[in-house]
């Protein structure tokens, strides 16, 4: 037991300490290692080597499972909860108009930072890693002014399994081999310290005894371009938010080459558990469920397969039945000769058990319905005669039902990573995002979202697209709400989305975009842009009266909502204006006809009547 804890210590003392420290824990948690390699070999289906750099990619052997259930399983439970992008939105505690449209905004702006940094492929691929091990951990960092997540490797995070057992752990380590030269370019001022630093020793020696796979690994432990050395970042959460005693540090095992205070009250990493034990903080994945129901199934395959090689067919012939060698051959319509009494004869050796295979049908079948999972999502199959949208929606639903507190630990996920993606943006000056729109782009800073008091705002998520991603079941779904009276035609339309129809729907859509800009202009900048008589004047009446009547509801300022107001107003005048003209000129031309009736049943004038 240490006497004194690292953070504790003084900077010429703390790299020491925090190694220290670091292999006392991990002496204690052999066995979580090795169950990371194991479950690492379990799902990518190789007697991998380790899990360091060197190692991750080589194999012992070249043994493979011939059906492997972990995998399927993982990566069915990956697609089912991150099949649709979840998306953070900023709702603000009440407040005014102005503070509702900045919550807008930041949750554009929240948007923008995930599409700028890659989130959604990182946090698909951390799901994976939740799946498979348990845990997927996402490390929120800064590179080359950008706001990016890491996926973290489970094996890289060490914690102290005794004070996490039933609550959340206030210290944090990662450990992990980077290469001298990266590091020296991190940290010039220690590149001569660096330079004596031992070689890395994460060689990552734990072999299960389970999986059937070769062991002899000497030959794969050497061989990089780079020369690495282990580095540790540890992290030591304040006590309370008046305490002082956070602290952050990165430690070579000669050499502490950075040591400052830390105030925040989390870590900067967002945490994804498969699921969440009794008892303890790190999750229990698929991997480790699956794991004697895999074994099992290794077993019977061996066991199939050593049936299978014994089968070979037999001959048989009396003793004074005479055969000659060379006619027994792959020849097709082969004639064999013999002398003999009894003509030689051909006998199939036995056969498989069909209790074993049975035994192996129920093993796989078990695997999945342990999980919740049917074989057909598995297989990307659907029952025979389920066709209708609603039906395949159902039959979804119900088979989400099982992994419905994954998909919640998935969509924390993304609120976590979003609250602290806001907070490193302010540390950042004039940090800049683009937010993807239907046809366009807009640009949004921090600056424009700094008024905003996110401490007090609500951070939820909700998919990015409820439509299905298919023709056929988009068309199906929109024509049911149009149906329904849910929507408009014109909001059926826009949204099919469907990317051969966006030329000719962007034209159908100009009335619309129109309207919406003219809207959004004028409650932003308060300033009124009059109606034009080439817009769809009735359609932009309606638009504008229920963006009045939502304004009313919103209690907005009485200034945006004459805008709106006088917009309706002066429209409809256009319009009665415009109905007015069309009914006077409607009005002359039946005048004119009439007249031109008359004139051509009167006789006509300056001609001399025929005397009889």
């Amino acid at each position: 037991m240490l006497n004194k804890m690292w953070w504790e210590n003084e900077k010429g003392e703390l790299h020491r300490s925090i190694f220290d420290t670091v292999a006392t824990l991990e002496e204690r948690q052999q066995e979580r290692f090795k169950s990371i390699l194991a479950f690492y070999q379990l799902y990518g289906n190789a007697d991998y080597v380790g899990i360091a750099r060197n190692q991750y990619n080589r194999t012992a052997s070249k043994h493979r499972l011939k059906f492997n259930l972990v995998r399927s399983l993982c990566d069915t439970a990956q697609s089912l909860t991150a099949r649709e992008r979840v998306l953070p939105m900023i709702l603000t505690n009440g407040g005014s108009y102005d503070q509702r449209k900045l919550g807008e905004k930041a949750s554009d702006f929240v948007y923008g930072s995930f599409t700028r940094a890659n989130f959604f492929s990182s946090a698909e691929t951390i799901a994976l890693n939740a799946t498979i091990f348990g845990n997927g951990w996402g490390k929120h960092i800064v590179r080359n002014g950008s706001i990016q997540t890491e996926n973290v490797f489970p094996s890289e995070i060490i914690l102290d399994d005794a004070e996490t057992m039933t609550s959340d752990p206030t210290v944090l380590y990662q450990k992990k081999a980077v290469s001298k030269y990266h590091l020296k370019k991190m940290f010039p001022k220690h590149a001569g310290l660096i330079d004596m630093a031992n070689r890395s020793s994460i060689e990552n020696s734990w072999r299960p005894n389970y999986l059937y796979w070769n062991r002899a690994v000497e030959a794969y432990t050497k061989g990089s371009v780079y020369d690495f050395v282990d580095v540790i970042e540890a992290w030591h959460l304040p006590s309370g938010e008046d305490e002082n005693d956070g602290r952050h540090a990165i430690v070579c095992a000669n050499v502490t080459l950075l040591d400052e205070g830390f105030d925040e009250l989390s870590f900067p990493f967002s945490l994804m558990r498969y699921r969440k034990p009794p008892l303890g903080y790190l999750g229990i994945g698929i991997a480790e469920n699956a794991l004697g129901l895999q074994c099992e199934i290794n077993e019977i395959l061996q066991k199939i397969q050593h049936i299978t090689y014994m089968l070979t067919p037999k001959i048989l012939k009396s003793s004074q039945t005479v055969i000659s060698q060379q006619h027994l051959n792959n020849d097709v319509m082969a004639i064999l000769e013999w002398s003999g009494a009894l003509p030689p004869q051909m006998m199939q050796v036995g056969m498989i058990p069909p209790e074993l295979l049975q035994m192996l049908a129920w093993s796989i079948e078990r695997g999945y319905e342990q999980e919740g999972i049917s074989m057909m999502s598995s297989q990307a199959q659907k029952p025979i005669g389920l066709n209708s949208r609603p039906a395949l929606l159902t039959m979804h639903n119900i088979e989400s039902q099982r992994h419905i507190i994954f998909g919640r630990e998935y969509s924390d996920f993304h609120v976590d990573a979003a609250r602290k993606y806001v907070r490193m943006a302010k540390e950042l000056k004039n940090y800049k995002v683009l937010v993807p729109k239907s046809n366009t782009s807009n640009q949004i800073t921090f600056a424009d979202i700094s008024s905003l008091d996110l401490d007090n705002c609500i951070f939820q998520t909700y998919p990015k697209n409820l439509l299905s991603k298919e023709p056929a079941g988009r068309l199906e779904q929109i024509d049911l709400m149009l149906g329904m009276g849910l929507i408009q035609p014109d909001d059926g339309r826009r949204l099919l989305d469907f990317p051969d129809l966006k030329a000719t729907q962007t034209l159908y859509d100009s009335k619309i975009d129109n309207i919406e800009t003219i809207v959004e202009v004028m409650l932003e900048t308060k300033e009124f842009v009059p109606p034009d008589p080439m817009q769809d004047l009735n359609y932009g009446i309606n638009r504008m009266s229920m963006h009045y009547l939502q304004g009313q509801v919103q209690e907005m300022d009485e200034e945006r909502l004459d805008l709106l107001r006088n917009w309706v107003l002066m429209a409809q005048d256009m319009v009665g204006q415009a109905q007015r003209q069309a009914e006077q000129d409607q009005m002359a031309q039946m005048q004119q006809a009439t007249m031109m009736e008359q004139q051509a049943q009167m006789p006509p004038q300056n001609v001399i009547p025929m005397q009889g």
